[in-house]
């Protein structure tokens, strides 16, 4: 594909709104709501002829960066993250709000 930029996107997927769902229960309110079934995006790029594909492994991440050998254009990584593991900020906000009460 000329005048295509040979790029790779990661969509990092953890089928939740991800600080909602780590935010909410801090905060003594409920999460149930911020999770949503699990979609494979990478069939949308697919389907219009992109490289695309889903990592179910951090290992699968690292092949793909930078694109792989034979790659044509941009490509999408779906990588899925596992929802109950929070970023370490996540505390750090919650410290921050708990301090201007």
């Amino acid at each position: 594909m000329p005048g295509i930029i040979p790029r790779v996107a990661i969509r990092m997927n953890d089928c939740a709104h991800g600080a909602d769902l780590h935010r909410l229960p801090m905060r003594g309110l409920p999460a149930a709501q911020s999770g949503f079934p699990d979609v494979d995006c990478a069939l949308v790029p697919a389907a219009f002829g992109f490289d695309a594909q889903t990592s179910h492994a951090l290992e699968a991440l690292r092949a793909a960066v930078p694109l792989p050998p034979g790659a044509q254009g941009p490509m999408l990584l779906d990588g899925e993250l596992a929802a109950n593991v929070s970023a370490t900020s996540m505390g750090e906000f919650h410290g921050c709000e708990k301090r201007k009460q």
